[in-house]
């Protein structure tokens, strides 16, 4: 049989592997058979979840702000429908808290980073920067709580791609659009992340 699991932030893999092979273990001899049980444990990853409170988050959020520019009705949105509107109090977006993240977890829960509230007329199109939505979607490098770990320095994930790519599929895309936008946050980031 192949078991995969997904751990989450406060969860070392060596610790969740270890009680799984007890617990296998201790069933299997619940059966009194003359069978023999092996447990490999092939791959292990610790999980990974970021803090956007850090300064690599907060650094990239604006270069993606700055970057990608404002948005306006021109613009194409895939499933919006009608115009974006702003985030109002008390709206689903802007009053849900985020989970907390790998570096947070420990030490009580972090709020989602919320919008301004600036009073206008919610049919009103604005012409204005918007932060990233921070969805949680996607797998992460399995190398980057190892990294955050063995460093002792916070890291941040920048997808470049888009949910509709169909990633690892046969008819995987990527726009070039999104590569050269990502090479230009690259540079802000990497130019504006040393000064803070």
């Amino acid at each position: 049989a192949s078991l995969s699991l997904r751990l989450v932030p406060n969860q070392e893999a060596n610790e969740v592997g270890k009680a799984l092979v007890a617990f296998l273990t201790h069933e299997f001899q619940k059966f009194g058979s003359n069978n023999e049980l092996s447990v490999t444990i092939d791959h292990q990853a610790e999980p990974w979840l970021g803090d956007f409170n850090n300064q690599i988050f907060q650094t990239l959020e604006q270069a993606i702000m700055d970057v990608w520019g404002p948005v306006d009705d021109r613009r194409r949105r895939s499933s919006l429908g009608g115009a974006l509107k702003p985030s109002r109090s008390g709206d689903y977006f802007g009053s849900r808290p985020l989970p907390a993240t790998s570096s947070t977890l420990a030490n009580g829960s972090a709020a989602t980073p919320k919008e301004d509230s600036n009073g206008h007329d919610p049919g009103q199109v604005l012409n204005r920067a918007r932060k990233p939505l921070y969805i949680r979607e996607g797998g992460s490098i399995p190398a980057i709580r190892f990294l955050e770990k063995e460093f002792g320095a916070p890291a941040a994930h920048f997808p470049c791609g888009q949910a509709s790519d169909s990633a690892h599929l046969d008819n995987e895309r990527f726009r070039l659009l999104n590569l050269y936008k990502s090479k230009d946050i690259f540079k802000k980031v990497f130019r504006d992340l040393p000064q803070k």
